[in-house]
């Protein structure tokens, strides 16, 4: 396998549905990771991107 040290990620999203946003933006912060604020979109979701350690797109979302 070659390996491209310049290229980060794949251009996907990974979304992960979660029971408590809140919370797991915490223990996210917690454990050092760089969380975006929470956004919402009232009556429907909320959810806040992070990347994972080789640069892929993640979302944890909480419906509401």
């Amino acid at each position: 396998m070659i390996e491209d040290k310049n290229v980060q990620g794949n251009n996907c999203v990974f979304r992960l549905g979660v029971e408590d946003i809140e919370g797991e933006h915490k223990r996210l912060t917690s454990l050092g990771i760089e969380v975006e604020q929470i956004n919402r979109i009232e009556g429907v979701v909320a959810y806040c991107n992070f990347k994972d350690p080789f640069g892929n797109d993640l979302t944890i979302y909480q419906t509401i």
